[in-house]
Formats: structure tokens, C-alpha cells, sequence
């Protein structure tokens, strides 16, 4: 056996820091419609928590249960779900604001136009399953889009008709 025996300063060897975890554009996606809810209002822990399904009424008082993200990593032990909150993070999508020493999860300006970019590409999934019936003949059903979709701010309304604009021009 070996016996690690220190002098008075000596310290241990720092660990190296774990690994920075890719994280894929479909948990991306999961993790941001999450934060979305939880924007300026809880933190890391909380956000790892709606992530893994939690039934808590500390994660279900933000209306997390509907997202695309809620439970997402319901098979993750929470250091793992951490890590990937971390990556986010670390790409300055995600960051931590802080309010009464407490943080809190907010969105970077980068992180903002990807969240809204994400938001308008699902709403152009959520308004081709309406017309694609209108265009078999089927009849419109309304209103559109506002009962498919979370409310947003004008911009992300504007990335939506652009995203139909162009696919329009394909």
C-alpha cells in the first residue's frame, strides 16, 4: 500500500476537470423549451428536475408539463442532466443571472435567437399538420396556429412567417 504522506503546504494534485459533454441538437431543443418556462424564475436545479420529470410542485408551478422537454432525461441520474445544463452554459446559450444571491437560468443573446429560431421551426411542424388535411380537402379549422403553440414574442412570429416565406420559395 502506498501511504501519501504531505508536508506542511503541500497540497494533492487537483483533479482535472470532467470532460465537457457534446450536447446533440435534439437535447438542445429538449433542454431550451424547458428553460423557456423557467426563465428568470429558477435555477439549474430546478431546470435539471422539470428535465427528469419531476412531479414536484416546486418544477410544476412553472407549467414545465408541457414542454418537449419535461422527463426528457427521466433515465439520467441528476449529476448527468447537471453536466448538460453546464454545456449549455458553456456555449453561452444558457447563463446564470443572479437575484437575491440566488441564481437564476437566463438566456444569453444567442441563447434568446436559438430558443426563438427553435420555437418557429416547431410552430412551422404544428402549421403544416393543420393545412396538410386544408389541402386535401379537408376543412380550416380555426384559429390556425394559436392553439398549437405557446405564445411568443412578435420577433419569433416574424422568424415563423421568414421560415414559410422561404419554404414557400423552394
Amino acid at each position: 500500500q502506498l501511504i501519501a504522506r504531505f508536508r506542511i503546504g503541500d497540497r494533492p494534485a487537483r483533479k482535472p476537470p470532467p470532460p465537457m459533454i457534446i450536447v446533440a441538437d435534439t437535447d438542445r431543443r429538449a433542454i431550451l423549451s424547458v428553460s423557456d418556462c423557467l426563465i428568470a424564475k429558477a435555477g439549474r436545479t430546478t431546470l435539471a428536475m422539470a428535465l427528469r420529470g419531476s412531479r414536484s410542485r416546486r418544477v410544476l408551478k412553472h407549467g414545465v408539463e408541457g414542454t418537449q422537454g419535461y422527463g426528457y432525461y427521466s433515465a439520467l441520474p441528476m449529476a448527468d442532466v447537471l453536466a448538460r445544463i453546464d454545456a449549455l452554459v458553456a456555449e453561452k446559450l444558457l447563463c446564470l443571472e443572479y437575484r437575491d444571491d440566488f441564481p437564476l437560468i437566463a438566456y444569453t443573446d444567442f441563447g434568446l435567437k436559438t430558443a426563438m429560431a427553435y420555437t418557429a421551426e416547431a410552430w412551422l411542424v404544428a402549421l403544416r399538420k393543420r393545412v396538410q388535411p386544408v389541402a386535401a380537402g379537408a376543412a380550416l379549422e380555426l384559429p390556425l396556429v394559436l392553439a398549437d403553440i405557446q405564445q411568443r414574442n412578435q420577433n419569433t412570429v416574424l422568424l415563423l412567417t421568414d421560415l414559410i416565406a422561404t419554404e414557400a420559395d423552394a
